[in-house]
């Protein structure tokens, strides 16, 4: 959902907090506390977790710049540290996907799939979507894996397993491509991805209302 993890928002708050104290004068007591601290080697856990995420998020080597008066220019600082954890959490993010077979097609989409508000609502379809993108949307298909006894027929066309990409392409999934998957599901660099998205939405909740409590398909001629 484009969501910054607490991991994430740990890290940066800190890292800028410590780039602060290490510009203050040395009068300020929170910059006497710390520079007492390393002379005696005292085990302070703030000050350890700091280094910590210096090493963790690599930005032991981001150096902060200053002016010719020497005032020091954070804003620079800030944008790379903020680079480099983001970057760390796409990947953590990518490595746990990997783990979930469920989020295969959505992994195979553009490293930063398009979120926001302006694809999330709080509308029913938005709510499918997620399903959809996610790899769990409640076809019969799906069903059909947790109970043998359920017909995985699509109930619209009464010939095909009603998969995902049948009910996404409306029943004419044969004639599409991974590609053209992705594109429909917003995970692609398209230009025209919020107006595809809006469509798949209208058919994601057609395609509920159409199917709900309707009887299975008759087996046989």
């Amino acid at each position: 959902m484009g969501w910054k993890t607490l991991r994430h928002r740990e890290a940066l708050a800190k890292l800028k907090y410590h780039a602060r104290i290490c510009f203050l004068p040395e009068t300020q007591w929170v910059k006497a506390v710390v520079l007492m601290a390393n002379t005696i080697k005292v085990n302070v856990s703030s000050i350890n977790r700091m280094k910590e995420l210096f090493e963790e998020f690599k930005c032991d080597d981001i150096l902060i710049p200053t002016s010719p008066s020497g005032y020091p220019l954070l804003g620079g600082f800030f944008k790379e540290v903020k680079k480099r954890i983001s970057e760390a959490e796409v990947t953590t993010w990518k490595e746990e996907m990997i783990q979930k077979p469920t989020l295969e097609i959505y992994r195979s989409g553009e490293s930063k799939p398009h979120v926001g508000s302006d694809i999330y609502d709080n509308s029913r379809g938005s709510s499918l979507l997620a399903l959809a993108r996610a790899g769990i949307l409640p076809t019969r298909a799906r069903l059909h894996r947790f109970d043998d006894n359920f017909d995985p027929i699509c109930t619209r066309c009464g010939m095909e397993e009603e998969t995902m990409e049948h009910v996404v392409f409306e029943c004419n999934d044969i004639y599409a491509s991974p590609e053209d998957l992705l594109k429909k599901l917003g995970l692609s660099d398209s230009e025209n991805f919020k107006e595809g998205i809006k469509e798949l939405k209208l058919i994601l909740t057609q395609w509920e209302q159409d199917t709900r409590n309707k009887p299975d398909p008759p087996n046989g001629p």
